[in-house]
């Protein structure tokens, strides 16, 4: 099985409203990423996040997809969370309790050539 990297790719700066899941992104049919996930905490106290992988054709965030679950984030503080694999029509979800986290996805889309 051989992988190629087609694309770099960056979907960021979303910053939801507190106590609400927000879509990040929702990745294109036909692409698949692999990528890091930042959340980085803007604000001037602790904040709590969620951070969920919602596979293509789901609508609800179900407890088995998160990866992150009420997390602390300190002030002015990042989380990195590294591979992570997106197929096409799957959605990042992000959480913040305070509504002072901003979430980004960065990595590059790559296409399986088996």
């Amino acid at each position: 099985m051989a992988w190629q990297t087609l694309n770099p790719y960056l979907a960021g700066g979303v910053q939801p409203i507190s106590g609400a899941l927000t879509v990040i992104s929702t990745i294109a049919a036909e692409r698949n990423i692999f990528g890091t996930v930042f959340v980085a905490n803007v604000g001037e106290e602790i904040d709590r996040v969620r951070v969920a992988l919602r596979p293509a054709g789901t609508v609800t965030v179900s407890d088995e997809q998160y990866v992150l679950y009420d997390t602390e984030v300190q002030p002015n503080y990042m989380l990195q969370l590294s591979n992570i694999a997106l197929n096409g029509l799957d959605s990042l979800i992000g959480y913040s309790e305070k509504g002072l986290a901003v979430f980004n996805l960065t990595g590059d889309e790559i296409k399986n050539y088996a």
